[in-house]
């Protein structure tokens, strides 16, 4: 990086890098952030515009959460608790629950509905650090040269389930 970086402005580096960060929930861009600023790394971070609006995290993220409680029980949408031995049934649960939502022929907000149920019957509450940075996060970091904010969609719909109409 320091290459690049003294290099003028008209030398062309050999190398380059480009970061990213997707999602964008408050404690993770919080802390990339912090560390991008202390090594004067540019980033582009890509924010899911409706959960920016609604200050809400995204659906993977509060089944994260729900299933990080040290209690052993959960409920599903059907309301039936399952019970655990030990955290490894759970790590597994909370795996086969995102893979199962992520590559079944719902869409996003079909599953954000059934998450919603699972999160109300879980007592879970999202916390600040939860949620996708809002308008005020933004419009201070991105005073700052070092950031640049984009789009990543508005709702983070499955593209490939959208008709023609709908992704144009």
């Amino acid at each position: 990086f320091k290459t690049i970086a003294d290099n003028s402005i008209n030398a062309k580096p050999t190398f380059g890098i480009v970061l990213t960060m997707d999602d964008c929930y408050y404690e993770d861009f919080i802390n990339a952030t912090q560390i991008l600023e202390k090594h004067n790394l540019p980033c582009t971070f890509f924010v899911p515009t409706k959960y920016s609006v609604n200050n809400t995290p995204l659906w993977p993220l509060k089944i994260v959460k729900i299933l990080e409680s040290p209690e052993l029980v959960y409920k599903n949408e059907h309301a039936q608790e399952l019970t655990f031995k030990g955290m490894e049934d759970k790590i597994t649960l909370k795996s086969n629950i995102i893979n199962e939502l992520v590559w079944d022929e719902e869409q996003t907000n079909l599953i954000e509905e059934k998450v919603e149920k699972i999160s109300q019957l879980n007592g879970y509450v999202a916390t600040q650090a939860d949620k996708v940075i809002d308008e005020h996060i933004i419009k201070m970091y991105a005073e700052n040269p070092l950031f640049s904010f984009q789009s990543h969609t508005f709702s983070h719909p499955k593209l490939y389930l959208q008709t023609e109409k709908e992704l144009a």
